[in-house]
């Protein structure tokens, strides 16, 4: 009987020093643990005027300004990271309502459906 306990004593001790040398000597071969640096600064992303989101756009040669490339009608327009003065606006430049035209006038044979989004949503949720 002390025999059993014994050596299940052992076999469970000498689990949790393997375990604890994997974690500290192998884990990190494998992957990498990132300490912030610095401090919060206080702010939130909205309140900070020099930082723009990510909008997906396409540099069309010829024209000005880049298109945009999903669906902005639910962010502010200061986002987008340029900003159309005597052209008009930045959903001119939107390629989600050109597709519906370009499929018909093509007379193309795919279509788009209405609840299934063909381009991506971006959305901002700024702070109260």
């Amino acid at each position: 009987i002390y025999a059993r306990r014994c050596v299940a004593i052992s076999v469970l001790v000498s689990a949790i020093i393997a375990f604890r040398l994997l974690n500290r000597y192998i884990v990190p071969l494998f992957s990498k643990v990132i300490k912030t640096q610095g401090k919060v600064m206080g702010c939130s992303f909205s309140e900070v005027d020099d930082i723009k989101a990510y909008i997906p756009q396409v540099d069309i040669k010829g024209y000005e300004l880049p298109y945009v490339m999903c669906n902005t009608s639910n962010i502010d327009p200061d986002l987008i990271g340029w900003r159309v003065n005597i052209i008009g606006n930045p959903g001119d430049f939107n390629l989600i309502d050109d597709l519906p035209i370009v499929l018909k006038a093509t007379k193309s044979k795919k279509f788009l459906i209405d609840d299934v989004p063909a381009f991506s949503q971006v959305m901002h949720w700024p702070p109260s």
